[in-house]
């Protein structure tokens, strides 16, 4: 499913950082110096920058988008601002192509899983690239609540168990839910 040009708007816009504070939602997964995250729809980079200064130089963050322009974007954002541990992956979320298998720690899809029309295959390989104690965030719109716009936890949190994940946590709010998910 496209980004819609109102969604591309929103993912440059700073009020955005009052809404989804990023480094809340790196804290709340867990993210540390030294590990792997693979942020999957990364877009420009809103997670994946602030991301990189947690993991440091020993981590790496796998930046994950389908937009050759993204991407690009991404890019010219982290050279401006010296970030040298973000790794850009063009490949769709049902493939994860360049990722290795068990090398993950930390996973995430924040805003992106809606846009994904093989849900079940992306979260299969997602699977496959988190290590046995990484841990995998999802943070989307409830769609009844955004004109059809995003994901139902009840849709999605069954979906998950069915791959392999195991909720310890489940946030629902009143346009956003998120879940932080182990494999078991």
């Amino acid at each position: 499913m496209p980004v819609s040009i109102f969604e591309e708007l929103f993912l440059d816009m700073s009020l955005r950082r009052l809404i989804h504070d990023p480094y809340k939602l790196l804290k709340a997964m867990r993210l540390e110096a030294g590990h792997i995250l693979l942020d999957i729809g990364c877009g420009t980079g809103y997670l994946s920058i602030p991301a990189a200064s947690i993991v440091g130089d020993r981590g790496i963050i796998y930046a994950v988008d389908i937009s050759d322009k993204y991407l690009w974007k991404l890019e010219l954002r982290a050279a401006k601002l010296g970030v040298k541990n973000i790794l850009t992956v063009r490949t769709r979320a049902e493939e994860l192509d360049g990722i290795p298998d068990n090398s993950v720690d930390r996973a995430v899809f924040m805003l992106s899983l809606h846009h994904i029309e093989g849900k079940e295959q992306a979260l299969s390989q997602v699977r496959r690239k988190l290590k046995q104690n990484g841990l995998l965030m999802v943070y989307e719109p409830i769609a009844s609540r955004m004109l059809g716009h995003g994901t139902e936890p009840s849709e999605i949190i069954p979906l998950l168990r069915q791959k392999g994940f195991e909720p310890k946590l489940l946030e629902k709010g009143r346009l956003f839910w998120t879940a932080l998910l182990a494999p078991v």
